[in-house]
């Protein structure tokens, strides 16, 4: 639980402080997957596929780690609990940091 608590804390001070990125980064559900978009201005620039997609999945783009790259943050409020899963953009893709599943 103290780990969520920490991580909740870094999504916010992230997204305060972070500075505005060269591109955007947006989350879109699509043909049953989770696609990312990096886009410059109107145009989409790369595309990623990063999982299967769920129904409850809300997803968030800003910079968890302070590295200068807007990440995506999906949150599953379901049940009991909640899920939270991170991918960090490595400049070429995306990884999982905080697995899914």
């Amino acid at each position: 639980m103290l780990t969520l608590a920490f991580l909740a804390v870094r999504l916010l001070a992230a997204a305060v402080i972070a500075p505005p990125p060269a591109a955007a980064v947006r989350a879109t559900v699509a043909d049953g997957s989770v696609w990312a978009d990096v886009v410059r201005g109107d145009e989409v620039v790369a595309t990623y596929r990063l999982r299967a997609a769920t129904p409850r999945t809300r997803w968030l783009a800003l910079d968890v780690d302070g590295d200068g790259r807007v990440d995506l943050v999906g949150v599953d409020g379901r049940g009991l609990g909640t899920r939270i899963e991170v991918w960090r953009a490595t400049g070429d893709g995306f990884v999982a940091a905080l697995p899914s599943g």
